[in-house]
Formats: C-alpha cells, sequence, structure tokens
C-alpha cells in the first residue's frame, strides 16, 4: 500500500508540473512601432512619439516576466498618480552610494530605454536610461541619464554625465558633469557642484555653494580637490 500510494504521489506531482509548465506562456516576439504608439504597451521598440501615462513594457507582466522598451524620439508622460511619489523617499529602492555595487547588482535590471526627449508632467520613476534631454515636472528617479535634465524639485540617478538641475535636491552616485540644485550629493564627483549645500565624497573638481563639503574638507562659499581618485 505504501508503494502505491508513493507511485500515486509521484504521478500527481508530475502532473502539477505539466500542468504548472503549460500554464506559464512567454511571449517572446519583437514589436516594433513607428510614427506614434501608446505606453503602456506591449511592444519593444517604438521609433517616433510614445504616448502615454506609463512608460513600460508590460507584455509578461502576468508572468512576473521583465520586458525592455527602447523609444528612439520623444517620449510624452502624463500620470497623475505618480505626483504622490512626492511622499515617499527620493530613490525607487534602498540607494546605493557604491557604484560598484550597482554595476553589479542593479544596472541589469534597466528595462526602459530613452533615446531623444522624454518629458514627464508628473514624475518619471523607472529602470531607465535616458539619452538627451529630460525634463520632469516633480520627481525624477532614472538607473542613467545623459545629457541634460531639469527637474521641478527632486532628482536621483546612480550615472549623471552632462548637466544636471534640480529646485530642492540633486542626488547621483557617480557625476560626471555639472550638479545644480538647492542641495547636491555625489558619491563620485568629476566636474562642479553649485548650490546652497554641495556633498561629495570622492572629488576631482568644484564645488561652490554657502557650505561645501569633500573628502578633504569643509569649507564656505568654495572648496576643491583636484587629486584622481581610481575611477570606475
Amino acid at each position: 500500500m505504501t508503494m502505491i500510494a508513493v507511485g500515486m504521489n509521484a504521478q500527481i506531482d508530475s502532473n502539477n508540473s505539466l500542468f504548472n509548465s503549460k500554464s506559464i506562456k512567454i511571449d517572446t516576439s519583437y514589436n516594433v512601432r513607428y510614427i506614434l504608439w501608446f505606453t503602456p504597451n506591449k511592444v519593444e521598440k517604438i521609433n517616433g512619439l510614445a504616448l502615454g501615462v506609463y512608460t513600460e513594457n508590460i507584455k509578461n507582466n502576468h508572468n512576473e516576466f521583465r520586458d525592455s522598451l527602447i523609444i528612439n524620439g520623444l517620449n510624452v508622460e502624463v500620470n497623475p498618480i505618480a505626483v504622490l511619489s512626492l511622499l515617499y523617499s527620493i530613490t525607487k529602492k534602498p540607494y546605493s552610494d557604491d557604484i560598484e555595487y550597482y554595476y553589479e547588482n542593479i544596472q541589469s535590471e534597466t528595462e526602459t530605454s530613452i533615446n531623444g526627449i522624454n518629458l514627464s508632467v508628473s514624475a518619471f520613476i523607472y529602470e531607465a536610461k535616458v539619452n538627451g534631454l529630460n525634463v520632469v515636472f516633480f520627481k525624477n528617479v532614472a538607473h542613467e541619464v545623459y545629457g541634460i535634465s531639469f527637474v521641478g524639485f527632486t532628482s536621483f540617478s546612480y550615472i549623471m554625465k552632462g548637466l544636471s538641475m534640480a529646485t530642492l535636491c540633486n542626488i547621483n552616485t557617480k557625476a560626471d558633469g555639472v550638479q545644480i540644485s538647492i542641495y547636491n550629493q555625489a558619491t563620485e564627483l568629476n566636474g562642479v557642484q553649485i548650490g546652497i549645500v554641495n556633498k561629495s565624497k570622492k572629488t576631482r573638481g568644484l564645488q561652490l555653494g554657502l557650505w561645501n563639503i569633500n573628502e578633504k574638507r569643509s569649507l564656505p562659499f568654495i572648496n576643491w580637490n583636484f587629486k584622481k581618485y581610481k575611477k570606475h
């Protein structure tokens, strides 16, 4: 009887595994849209204007499978609910001030890439990379920003190369270029910070503000360090 019970259980487990494997269907198609398309969507690339409320490819979200989305052109997002993000911390997930940690554990999660212009009337909070012009009315949280970024309130990215301006707070793990805000913070700074309070841990450049903090000293009005640090 024990042998029969074991055999029956094995058969049931085998059938359940077969059922589960058949129930999970991943759509592996690669779809491209031209001129105009909407977000969220179930395509991998948009060449032209992307218009919507949530900039993401949701094709296989029901299976917790992440799909990528590339936008070449102009992305316009109007998401009124995203304004509520101002009530939460600046980062979408625990902030790492170690760029190596980002490269090893977070960078691979980047889902959305925008090449051109990104315009968000509310908040832009994604595992995203923006190449070009980034304009966000309230809050920006992106993996990487290359080019020029204007944000109404707070801005965060692990990597920033270019010019980043935000009214209240501007934080980057690695900043190559210029940060302008009331409060600027960078783990690795290779460039200039301009604000009321500026802070960096590894500095090669200038800090201009009422109070400036780097690994060498803390000074009012102007601070500097031009000693080379190991760049990644």
